[in-house]
């Protein structure tokens, strides 16, 4: 019997050791429910605040990068090079790629004649600015394919000039692109030679 009791005291003392633990537990998870709960509202008024400065201040953005300046936009292509073209009126400037047009393609003479040549058929030369960015493929696939652009464009803004640069061929985008290499050969159709010979 006294080996009875002693089990029977052990099993008490393990009983209270586990109930004063659940007890600690729930003390300290309803301490931070609480704490959460006060922390809350303020965390909510912080985000509300930021939202308003945030905002407030996209607007402020937008109001400053309002510009009159209406253009027209249209795209460009020849082989690889694909020319995004914005027209407006003005004197005559083109900047491409963040640069003036003659400044880019460092071959002056014949960049200018290949640029004029969609104005100068419409007799529009030094009457219209644009921006453009250009990508892809060197520089006279470039230079055709904001040749491209600009036709596009200039028809966009008066459909009159449509049979002017369609005769001179602007409007037609030149499909000629590389061929690709085959297997078995060393390029597109070239072979190698006859071991023969």
């Amino acid at each position: 019997m006294p080996g009875t009791k002693k089990e029977t005291k052990v099993k008490k003392v393990a009983h209270e050791k586990k109930e004063s633990k659940t007890t600690q537990k729930a003390a300290i998870k309803k301490e931070h429910k609480e704490a959460t709960h006060q922390e809350a509202p303020k965390t909510e008024a912080v985000k509300s605040e930021t939202k308003k400065i945030v905002t407030e201040q996209q607007n402020e953005v937008k109001v400053k990068t309002k510009k009159d300046v209406t253009y027209i936009e249209s795209t460009g292509r020849r082989k690889n090079a694909v020319a995004r073209v914005r027209l407006s009126v003005g004197d005559g400037n083109l900047i491409v790629n963040d640069k003036a047009a003659l400044d880019y393609f460092k071959d002056t003479f014949l960049a200018h004649q290949i640029l004029e040549q969609p104005f100068a058929a419409v007799e529009q030369s030094h009457k219209f600015n644009a921006i453009i960015k250009v990508h892809g493929g060197g520089k006279m696939a470039q230079l055709n394919a904001i040749v491209h652009g600009l036709a596009r464009a200039l028809d966009k803004r008066n459909p009159d000039f449509h049979t002017t640069l369609k005769k001179a061929g602007f409007l037609t985008r030149d499909s000629r692109m590389k061929e690709r290499k085959k297997f078995g050969l060393l390029g597109a159709r070239t072979r190698k030679p006859s071991p023969k010979r």
